[in-house]
């Protein structure tokens, strides 16, 4: 049975969720942009204790200049900011690394666009593929020029089985311990797909980005169970809800909102455990000052989404139980019968060659 860790993204020393809960997500340009972020992040690790942390590396910032139509730089020769454009190079990624020392460090990458064009696909692919195969060798060639105890994941960034194997075996001259992958826009049996392929591929550890909604979290938890050694998610949703006001139901993670002046649904009960809920209702939340609401909300969301994740790990020793324990918290009936089915190909296919599943999920 592998583990199962959930890490906070966009956590700050005014609203990290908790002391020793958890992991902790620091990406290159918000930790480690300047020695001063590094000091303070350094300090903010010793703080709060985590239980893993991960360095993310920023390639999303790319993504987001080259979808606004804003100049790129990619060149390491240059600083990590240059002229106030954010320029994510292997060697920036690894030198804030060393210093911060991260139990894992992902390898530079540039994401993918969003595309559902197959066509389009494979050009973006094929785009990117020059930049992420030279990235992540150059990241191992790097972090290995030092002595240290940093875990390297790369990150595969494609659409397809097929671009999955091209990226890899453009890869294959150096070693790794894990692999990052985004899931935005995949169903559930397109990420177990790619999931399986990995652990068909030997993989050992993945890291999941931006995920923190229910069924994926579940699919995440049933394969950390069964297939991988460590798989970790991260997502900043806890945060995102707590600047409007949500409050994670901890039974199924739906949002209710605790503003001032709105009628909450009587059926759902306060009687979350945690610190910033036990003995407490909603109407403390609704009456505290928007700052103060807001902490106390970060707190507890992350709090809800870790313990969900490992009652959901607990739960995932058979597609059965876990299946069982989700119609006990939701009653989203369609999805659970979509990750029942997947969970099922998944455990029936598993031994056959990839190719069953892939046509199997479509």
């Amino acid at each position: 049975m592998g583990n199962f860790h959930n890490l906070p993204a966009k956590a700050n020393d005014r609203d990290f969720p908790g002391i020793g809960i958890g992991g902790f997500l620091i990406n290159l340009m918000d930790y480690c942009a300047t020695e001063t972020m590094i000091r303070n992040t350094q300090e903010l690790i010793q703080k709060i204790q985590p239980e893993i942390v991960v360095q993310d590396n920023s390639g999303f910032a790319l993504l987001i200049r080259e979808e606004a139509g804003k100049k790129l730089i990619l060149d390491e020769s240059k600083p990590l900011i240059y002229k106030k454009i954010p320029n994510p190079m292997p060697i920036h990624n690894v030198a804030a690394a060393l210093k911060i020392k991260p139990d894992i460090l992902i390898a530079s990458d540039w994401p993918v666009k969003k595309l559902k064009d197959g066509d389009n696909r494979e050009k973006e692919f094929e785009k990117k593929l020059h930049y992420n195969k030279k990235w992540a060798i150059q990241t191992y060639q790097f972090l290995n020029k030092t002595p240290n105890n940093i875990k390297l994941y790369v990150a595969y960034q494609g659409y397809t089985l097929r671009h999955m194997e091209i990226f890899f075996e453009a890869i294959s001259s150096i070693q790794f311990d894990g692999v990052s992958m985004p899931i935005r826009n995949q169903t559930l049996g397109q990420t177990a797909l790619f999931l399986m392929q990995l652990w068909k591929m030997g993989v050992k550890n993945i890291h999941l980005l931006g995920v923190a909604a229910l069924f994926p979290m579940a699919l995440a938890a049933f394969f950390a169970r069964h297939f991988f050694e460590m798989v970790t998610m991260d997502a900043s949703s806890y945060k995102d809800k707590a600047f409007e006001s949500k409050y994670a139901n901890p039974h199924n993670l739906s949002p209710v909102y605790v503003g001032e002046n709105t009628i909450i649904d009587p059926d759902v009960k306060m009687d979350c455990k945690c610190s910033a809920c036990k003995r407490r209702s909603f109407l403390y939340y609704q009456n505290l000052p928007y700052t103060y609401r807001h902490v106390l909300l970060c707190s507890h969301n992350f709090w809800a989404t870790e313990n969900m994740g490992q009652e959901l790990h607990k739960h995932s020793t058979t597609v059965k139980s876990i299946i069982n324990f989700l119609k006990s918290k939701t009653d989203k009936v369609r999805k659970i019968e979509e990750l029942h089915g997947v969970l099922s190909l998944v455990e029936a296919l598993k031994n056959k060659v990839i190719r069953y599943l892939e046509a199997a999920v479509g």
